[in-house]
């Protein structure tokens, strides 16, 4: 379960959100702080990503909003 990511450092970068993800602010977080240890955000940039346990998808628009890669799908199972 995806409950997000704050830094402890009060002199992180605010990450920039469009308003309306604003709410989703902690786990959008976690998904950037993960890209970033891939050394840059520019990492997923025109790759296809997949993406398992996607869940209701917030983190594949992350990608898709954020992070220009080619393709990104979301496969999740529910029963």
């Amino acid at each position: 379960m995806n409950y997000g990511y704050a830094s402890s450092d009060p002199h992180a970068p605010v990450l920039q959100l469009f308003p309306e993800d604003e709410s989703d602010r902690y786990q959008i977080q976690l998904y950037h702080y993960l890209v970033t240890l891939l050394g840059s955000d520019q990492k997923l940039e025109n790759l296809d990503v997949l993406e398992i346990g996607s869940g209701r998808g917030g983190g594949c628009g992350y990608m898709k909003n954020y992070l220009n890669p080619k393709t990104v799908v979301g496969v999740d199972y529910a029963m």
